[in-house]
């Protein structure tokens, strides 16, 4: 299994905000040279970042980093663009971005596969996964 993060987001200095489709091209996109017929375990880095340096050179990609792993070992970790355009201070991968609101909708989606899965239900409370967390019995997904 391979997990991806990536926190293309805001521009820190001008504000400009991602455009969600951008974002969610750019998953698939990642995810299509992650399973390819045939070869579904095989990656290759090379070819993600061409990918990422194609991107970020036409505008297409702001800023970001990116880390995929497997099995809790980090295969991938790259981070492109600027933390801050007007010093062209590159961005690492320490780099905080500021997301706002980009990641909800796929987390409302992740939330209802594992709904339709029955791992979680709306009712399900909080304290299941965090037990000494403060009221976490209160907290539901609904």
């Amino acid at each position: 299994m391979y997990f991806i993060t990536s926190n293309s987001c805001q521009n820190s200095v001008s504000h400009r905000p991602v455009r969600p489709l951008r974002v969610a091209l750019l998953l698939f996109g990642l995810l299509g040279l992650l399973a390819q017929p045939g070869h579904a375990q095989q990656f290759n880095p090379a070819r993600l970042d061409s990918l990422l340096s194609s991107l970020t050179a036409h505008d297409k990609l702001t800023s970001g980093s990116m880390a995929i792993t497997r099995g809790g070992q980090v295969m991938y970790a790259k981070a492109f663009g600027y933390q801050q355009v007007e010093t062209k201070t590159a961005a690492t991968a320490a780099t905080r971005y500021r997301i706002g609101s980009a990641t909800k909708m796929f987390t409302a989606v992740m939330i209802f596969q594992l709904i339709e899965e029955k791992k979680l239900a709306l009712t399900t409370s909080l304290s299941r996964f965090f037990p000494r967390l403060p009221n976490a019995k209160t907290i539901t997904v609904d």
